[in-house]
């Protein structure tokens, strides 16, 4: 059985604090190289607004039989091979690309998206982690997310075009920051998605991924960081309020940087926050497992992984889900 369904509005206090104020992200903020830095100032000097920890939940979350539970937080027992390849997928784009090969016999493809400016290399260690739980994985460098380029559609089509290429049966798609709304609307176009996880998602600035939320019908999960300049004040949920399938969590003091694995000394620069509650690497911990599970819960109904995702608004049914 898949997850109770769980609207969106359960699981946020309505938020009228922002209105509709055009916060440029810091997984895409601008398509001219020269506002990046005054963006970056933006995002320093724009303190974050920490959400209140109605529910907090511990790094592992605690079920029944203990003993059986696996920790999704560690790796899998799948051997992978990694090759770096390139496909032409549009006339502008010969993209580069990693592809994590599980040793698992007809394994689900997930399609791991980065964010704006950044590179597959950034999503490196969850597709480690994510082909050792049975899963082969592709991380792009997408052609038109960076300062001079900034194409959201075209990004999405070509990722379309590279799962077709690839060839698999069920694709995942699933991205950090813009990368996690690229893959919404990647999702809605192709009939092999069985899943979207969007990791901090944002959505661009020119709002491009409404209407393909509103026309997804597969399941979309989404773990959001704290609301800050870097993630355009969260604005992803509003995503996630439009689809018709949406579980979320809200993870406790997780910043944008979080999301990512590796990260870089230049998004700890401008878009960290403070770790002294949870540690990054619990965050990341916790981050990995629910992504994890949301994955197994799709493509295999694992019972472990659901109940990773049975909602705790079942007993606060008006509260924030927030967790660790």
């Amino acid at each position: 059985m898949k997850p109770a369904k769980i609207s969106i509005r359960q699981m946020f206090h309505k938020d009228t604090s922002h209105g509709k104020v055009k916060t440029l992200d810091g997984g895409e903020m601008v398509n001219q190289l020269l506002k990046i830095p005054m963006l970056f100032l933006f995002a320093c000097i724009s303190p974050p607004s920490l959400s209140t920890p109605h529910l907090n939940r511990g790094a592992h979350i605690q079920l029944e039989e203990t003993s059986d539970a696996p920790d999704f937080s560690k790796y899998g027992t799948y051997r992978f091979t990694r090759t770096s390849k390139k496909e032409a997928v549009h006339a502008t784009c010969k993209m580069h690309y990693q592809l994590y090969q599980t040793e698992k016999p007809n394994s689900v493809l997930v399609i791991l998206s980065h964010g704006f400016t950044r590179s597959g290399r950034n999503m490196q260690r969850w597709a480690e982690h994510l082909a050792s739980w049975g899963f082969s994985v592709v991380t792009p460098n997408h052609c038109h997310l960076n300062p001079t380029d900034v194409n959201p559609p075209l990004a999405a089509q070509e990722l379309i075009t590279l799962s077709n290429k690839l060839d698999y049966q069920r694709v995942i798609y699933a991205g950090q920051s813009n990368g996690g709304a690229i893959s919404i609307m990647a999702a809605a176009q192709d009939p092999k998605a069985i899943a979207v996880v969007g990791l901090d998602t944002t959505e661009s600035y020119t709002n491009p991924t409404g209407a393909y939320a509103q026309s997804i019908t597969i399941p979309v999960y989404g773990l959001l960081g704290e609301p800050s300049g870097c993630n355009a004040q969260g604005n992803g949920k509003k995503l996630y309020e439009q689809a018709e399938q949406a579980y979320t969590y809200q993870i406790q003091t997780a910043d944008h940087c979080d999301f990512e694995n590796p990260s870089g000394l230049l998004c700890y620069m401008f878009c960290s926050l403070s770790h002294d509650l949870f540690s990054r690497k619990e965050l990341r911990a916790n981050i990995v497992s629910l992504m994890t599970a949301a994955m197994l819960a799709e493509s295999e109904q694992n019972k472990w992984a659901l109940k990773w995702w049975e909602p705790a608004t079942k007993k606060q049914s008006q509260s924030t889900e927030t967790i660790k």
